[in-house]
């Protein structure tokens, strides 16, 4: 049960982070594409 638990915590870290990085890019992308 507390391998189970960490490998949870660890992909929901690994994802949260990722996910803003992303759409950071994404923005940053956009606006280039606008200007």
């Amino acid at each position: 049960m507390k391998t189970g638990g960490y490998k949870q915590k660890g992909a929901t870290n690994c994802v949260t982070p990722k996910k803003p990085a992303k759409d950071k890019n994404e923005t940053k992308r956009q606006g280039n594409l606008e200007i």
